[in-house]
């Protein structure tokens, strides 16, 4: 089915780094598994600062109208570079839905059909892939389960989806007002409390070379999900050391209550249980105090709004196709 110029249209955002040759082949598979699509598709690839600075191979294509390169000024990193792209197709493409996935292959095109026909079933949400499988190593799985503990004790969500969704455009409008974008895209909709649903993949095998991620740029990406909830996140771990800080203040009276009175001789073991909750006391109150400052600072600070900023970061946009 050839796609209606007059329809609606839908933006492919595809962040890379020097994944010229995974990208051409994923254009060539989405043309084929999107050809039923009813709406115009054009592709905009956000080039995150590549050292080569090169173009995919475009195949011959049936379906996606229009391919675009967004070059970044520098690198970014890919949630940063997902952020920049939604800005922009936000002000200058006005897309009725965007979806967004990675060059590599590992986001499949067979379920990005998928979650464009659950976006047309729940317009107004954004739809999340979320892997049910995971192929990494043993340590790896166990380090992503510890963060996810982590994550979730510090924010109180479960975040178990990434960058490959469709975002509709009424939410689009209001991710771009969203200043925790520029950190991490999937944290930002559920600080936003932009209403979102998720249906199971399972993650492809890479088309082609090796990926830039290591353990240094999963640690980073990690943290910026915690920091987009740093306000909820500085306020348990206040509430953490209030409690704590509670405990040792009451187990601190008690031992001097006791030394202070002739009733009975107070061990030396309560002593030093007493003299080491009082260190955890300090300890405590210095951490409140140290968070407290951190979130208000944090707070009273410029943020960067995506809507507004994203042009700063743009040195070209070039037509591929």
């Amino acid at each position: 089915m050839q796609p209606n110029p007059t329809s609606e249209k839908l933006a492919i955002l595809i962040p890379l780094f020097d994944d010229w040759a995974a990208c051409s082949q994923l254009i060539g598979k989405l043309d084929v598994e999107l050809a039923d699509y009813p709406s115009q598709i054009e592709v905009f690839l956000v080039d995150d600062g590549s050292p080569s600075g090169g173009f995919p191979v475009v195949p011959d294509l049936a379906h996606i109208a229009s391919i675009h390169c967004i070059r970044l000024r520098r690198n970014l990193g890919h949630q940063r570079a997902i952020c920049i792209g939604l800005a922009y197709l936000e002000a200058q493409a006005e897309p009725s839905a965007i979806l967004i996935l990675d060059a590599d292959g590992e986001d499949q095109p067979s379920d990005a059909r998928r979650l464009l026909s659950e976006s047309d079933q729940h317009p107004g949400k954004v739809v999340f892939a979320r892997r049910t499988r995971r192929t990494e190593g043993s340590l790896f799985k166990l380090g992503y389960g510890c963060y996810r503990m982590l994550h979730r004790a510090l924010t109180g969500h479960d975040i178990h989806f990434g960058n490959f969704s469709v975002v509709p455009r009424v939410q689009l409008r209001a991710l771009t007002a969203s200043p925790e974008l520029w950190n991490h895209y999937a944290a930002c909709v559920l600080a936003s409390r932009i209403p979102y649903t998720a249906i199971d993949t399972t993650r492809g095998p890479r088309y082609c070379g090796t990926s830039h991620m290591n353990v240094q740029a999963l640690l980073i990406h990690g943290l910026s999900a915690i920091a987009v909830f740093s306000p909820t996140a500085g306020a348990r771990v206040v509430s953490f050391f209030l409690a704590l800080g509670g405990i040792s203040a009451a187990v601190v009276l008690v031992v001097v209550a006791a030394a202070l009175s002739n009733a009975f001789v107070v061990p030396v073991w309560a002593i030093v249980t007493g003299a080491v909750f009082f260190l955890v006391l300090v300890q405590s109150v210095l951490s409140i105090m140290t968070f407290l400052f951190l979130v208000l600072g944090a707070r009273s600070q410029a943020t960067f709004l995506p809507s507004r900023d994203y042009l700063h970061f743009i040195d070209e946009i070039r037509p591929v196709k």
